[in-house]
């Protein structure tokens, strides 16, 4: 073998291990951008792919229950041999585990508004029960949601239009991180 062959093999072999990486990747749930990337940087991604899923934030809050049915019925669905080409089971759970901490936050108001006046609501108190109602509201707004994606998600065994069912998990997590952000125009709604 000539040099310029071997040089050949050796690159062709390292494109090989980053298709297979990548596809591994893909088929992990990462997005699709980190899965392509593992094509050239593959053995800088090795450890992505050893590494085992996040666990999940503490379910503490009064939505856990309901967070956990709905989400394991969506990663049912996902795990279906019929939705493998569904690359989406670690956005579900980051999404899930975003809606976790916003219903831990409203776990936190609760054990607050324990101790607060019942009869302040015009002050502090009642904006801060407004908030949590909101966000409750807003929890269970995405829950419909995401049991709607899962119906998308069989749609799309049918159909196999995934763009969809990317947008509209998408457009949930910017909901649920919405939930996590404490802005200075609520700030001073909620002041006002």
């Amino acid at each position: 073998m000539t040099g310029t062959t071997s040089s050949l093999v050796v690159i062709g072999a390292y494109l090989v291990a980053g298709i297979v990486v990548a596809a591994l990747l893909a088929r992990q749930g990462q997005a699709p951008g980190t899965a392509l990337a593992a094509v050239v940087v593959w053995p800088f991604l090795l450890p992505t792919l050893a590494a085992r899923p996040a666990t999940s934030p503490p379910r503490q809050g009064p939505c856990a229950g309901r967070i956990d049915r709905v989400f394991d019925a969506l990663l049912q669905t996902l795990e279906d041999p019929a939705s493998d080409e569904v690359p989406w089971a670690s956005q579900a759970l980051a999404l899930r585990d975003a809606l976790h901490l916003a219903d831990a936050r409203i776990a936190f108001v609760d054990r607050v508004l324990a101790d607060a006046d019942p009869q302040d609501e015009g002050g502090t108190a009642g904006s801060l029960r407004a908030a949590r109602a909101h966000a409750a509201e807003e929890i269970e707004s995405v829950l419909v949601a995401v049991s709607q994606l899962r119906l998308q998600v069989g749609l799309l065994a049918l159909a196999g239009d995934a763009l969809p069912v990317a947008a509209q998990l998408d457009a949930l997590m910017g909901r649920a991180t919405a939930l996590l952000e404490v802005s200075e125009a609520s700030y001073e709604q909620a002041s006002a």
